[in-house]
């Protein structure tokens, strides 16, 4: 009885310590991984479809925009996908599980954004954290990115432009809207 008691107590701290010794483990790769947690987008179209977040694309109703300057932008499709965030398995290995909410791309060319334009989005009721950005993934240029908690059946962005380059976007005016319609 003694020796049963011996053995269940070795194997009980040797488990603990254990356990112990995975939980340190993991805190020290947590440590390493500040942003562990952090809802992210994919680096472009082909690894959301590979890694299953890709939801689908929304058609312009027009394609192209006329700027101020008689320039023109072609306005491609949007594409859609659930937001994601990084973790570790049980053996410390990344992985991507979905998040709340969905990213919204517009792949407009970075040398075509560059024209003293900003995209905003016109309605902000279908997001917690409003505004739009230029996205760059490992120095790639992806296009226009938006967050939102839900998608509606059409999504209004506002085009603005600047009057000269050296304006501040706070100057910025509405030159045009794109009217984005659900495809999927």
């Amino acid at each position: 009885m003694i020796r049963n008691r011996a053995i269940f107590y070795t194997c009980l701290g040797g488990a603990l310590i254990g356990i112990l010794a995975y939980g340190v483990t993991m805190f020290i790769c947590l440590l390493g991984r500040p942003s562990l947690g952090i809802s992210r987008g994919s680096a472009s179209l082909g690894d959301s479809k590979a890694d299953g977040f890709y939801v689908g694309t929304y058609t312009p109703t027009k394609h192209q925009i006329t700027l101020n300057d008689s320039s023109v932008i072609m306005i491609p499709n949007a594409w859609v996908e659930h937001s994601w965030k990084p973790g570790f398995n049980l053996l410390f290995q990344d992985t991507k599980k979905i998040a709340d909410g969905y990213n919204v791309y517009i792949p407009i060319p970075h040398k075509e954004s560059s024209y003293g334009i900003e995209i905003a989005e016109a309605d902000q009721k279908f997001t917690s954290f409003p505004g739009m950005g230029f996205s760059w993934i490992n120095g790639i240029p992806l296009g226009w990115e938006a967050y939102f908690d839900s998608l509606p059946d059409t999504l209004h962005f506002n085009v603005k432009q600047k009057k000269q380059d050296h304006d501040s976007w706070s100057d910025a005016i509405i030159t045009d809207t794109i009217l984005f319609k659900r495809a999927f």
